[in-house]
């Protein structure tokens, strides 16, 4: 009941923000942005200063973790996406424009209105929040950009803690050029690894440069070291991947797109049907926080007439990341930090096979550590696959090397090293 309530409060609330935006009554958009402005820290927490987040999935489990471990910085969530939609009302957002938006001089009249209207709506969040800088998970949105336009314009200090690029770095000539046409409008950049680091500098993106960039690891993995694992020799955890997100964008140039997806499809069909055959062991597939990602998994089973009357499959998009690690006696993902993060707690894992989908790029964490995971390219392999984590639970392979190159550090202090990047911006700029 009090979920039902909130779900339909949270409509009208959005309906009233697109109705603002139309009307631009920015005041009252101001209102709405700061009722939907969550915050991270333990209530009543008292912090010398705020930080405004750029709300979104994966990177907020970072700033939650950031918040645990903060002694001076309260973290505030902000609705990102509702800057799309003011973006919205100056341009389309297509292909055309995402190319050529910092290129051609054609737009140059509404991006000033637009920078114009968000110092606006900044400058009153600003005010009535009182928050001392702003933190993004990434640059490459237009919409972030303009809004970082304007908060530097405003004297708020604009940190990006980057999220992406967790990739083999054989795989990092397509991603660079992804960057061509792109804009870095901020104070400071921080990055996962070296790796990330050294391909965004040698991409030569306008604005980001070695001074400013700085390597932390990943905050949110300071959070596991206080976890044990609980494995339970009968729960497996499939965090589901949707290759139109992660691989057939950047890389259709390389490989048969069609393909890898049927592939992919196939794979996860391979864990529904290892559920229905076995009823004794508990599987989950976890899927992202978006709609579209639980749509695949369904679609999947509706596409392919898979009879879902299987009581010990589970399909989510809410539930923790880490309690289903910690509880999993295998966990399988693709190309995913999920699957890093349970080397780290010590679970065994395993993947689909793409290795012979492109000579040109290579679409996996493991190439070089093939000991550390269970390859899967049929069901039989699933099989053993699972046999073989619950034969040698509590004999994990020893990754630690392997996770400093993607996590640059697992002593447990990444947040530390973001919070003192953050203090030293804000105290600079302010």
């Amino acid at each position: 009941m009090v979920k039902s309530f909130k779900k339909i409060l949270l409509k009208v609330v959005n309906l009233a923000f697109k109705i603002t935006i139309f009307l631009r009554i920015d005041i009252l958009t101001v209102l709405i942005l700061i009722l939907l402005t969550k915050k991270c820290n333990n209530p009543g927490s008292q912090r010398k200063y705020k930080v405004l987040c750029l709300s979104k999935s994966v990177f907020n489990d970072d700033v939650n973790a950031l918040a645990k471990k903060s002694k001076e910085i309260e973290y505030l969530l902000f609705p990102r996406l509702h800057l799309l939609a003011i973006f919205r009302q100056y341009f389309e957002y297509n292909d055309e424009v995402y190319t050529n938006y910092h290129l051609v001089e054609m737009y140059n009249s509404r991006r000033e209105l637009l920078q114009k209207r968000y110092m606006r709506l900044l400058a009153g969040l600003k005010k009535l929040l009182k928050f001392d800088a702003i933190l993004s998970g990434n640059f490459v949105y237009l919409s972030q950009q303009e809004f970082a336009f304007a908060a530097r314009n405003l004297g708020i200090p604009f940190i990006v803690l980057y999220k992406e690029g967790m990739a083999p770095v054989e795989s990092f000539e397509p991603f660079i050029k992804t960057y061509y046409n792109k804009v870095f409008t901020g104070d400071r950049i921080l990055f996962y690894n070296e790796n990330i680091k050294d391909a965004l500098i040698k991409a030569s993106v306008p604005g980001l440069e070695d001074s400013i960039s700085r390597v932390v690891g990943i905050p949110r993995l300071d959070l596991l070291k206080s976890i044990k694992p609980e494995s339970d020799a009968k729960m497996i955890t499939l965090f589901s991947f949707f290759q139109k997100d992660k691989i057939s964008s950047l890389f259709k140039d390389f490989v048969d797109v069609e393909l890898l997806e049927r592939r992919s499809d196939e794979f996860h069909l391979n864990v529904i049907e290892f559920a229905k055959r076995h009823p004794e062991f508990k599987i989950v597939i976890k899927t992202k926080a978006g709609q579209t990602y639980v749509d695949y998994v369904h679609d999947l089973i509706g596409r392919y007439e898979v009879d879902l009357n299987i009581p010990n499959l589970i399909i989510t998009n809410s539930l923790n990341v880490h309690s289903l690690i910690k509880r999993s006696v295998l966990v399988l993902g693709y190309m995913s930090t999920t699957l890093l993060e349970s080397l780290y707690l010590g679970v065994r894992i395993a993947s689909p096979d793409f290795s012979d989908m492109s000579r040109e790029i290579v679409f996996d964490y493991f190439t070089k550590n093939k000991e550390l995971v269970s390859y899967i390219n049929c069901y039989d392999d699933l099989e053993r696959a699972v046999q073989d984590a619950v034969r040698y639970q509590g004999y994990p392979p020893n990754s630690s090397k392997f996770l400093e190159e993607f996590c640059y550090k697992t002593d447990g202090r990444s947040c530390e090293r973001v919070e003192k990047e953050i203090l030293e911006v804000i105290k600079d700029v302010c």
